[in-house]
């Protein structure tokens, strides 16, 4: 299980929190960039990868451990929660932003933090 301090929790609550709140404030680009319609150049990818490196980043520093069960830590295991909740994230912030307008920050960080698995740390 994730081992992170309560104000680790809270820094990632914030961060989620401004790349939502950066999304929002140019949420056409994104809107359009997540679309079917964008094909190959879908941001899909570029975002699912950025939040991917930020969680191997997290792993490699030992901020976040990712073990199964407490056992020792399993780089297979983090490989794929990494991929996992980077996807998940991407399509998250592709739902919120089909939803009309206004969108509530505090709403999707709330839906978020419930369709995450229980060991992440933005759980709640």
């Amino acid at each position: 299980m994730p081992t992170l301090p309560s104000t680790d929790a809270m820094l990632m609550i914030e961060v989620t929190r401004a790349v939502l709140q950066h999304v929002e404030e140019h949420a056409a680009i994104y809107r359009f960039g997540l679309s079917e319609a964008s094909g190959a150049n879908s941001l899909h990818a570029m975002l699912a990868g950025h939040f991917e490196a930020s969680i191997r980043l997290l792993v490699d520093q030992h901020t976040l451990t990712i073990a199964d069960d407490g056992a020792q830590p399993d780089p297979g295991l983090a490989d794929f929660a990494a991929r996992y909740i980077s996807n998940g994230t991407v399509g998250v912030i592709t739902g919120w932003l089909s939803e009309d307008e206004p969108r509530s920050i505090d709403a999707v960080l709330h839906a978020y933090g419930r369709l995450l698995p229980r060991w992440w740390p933005l759980t709640e």
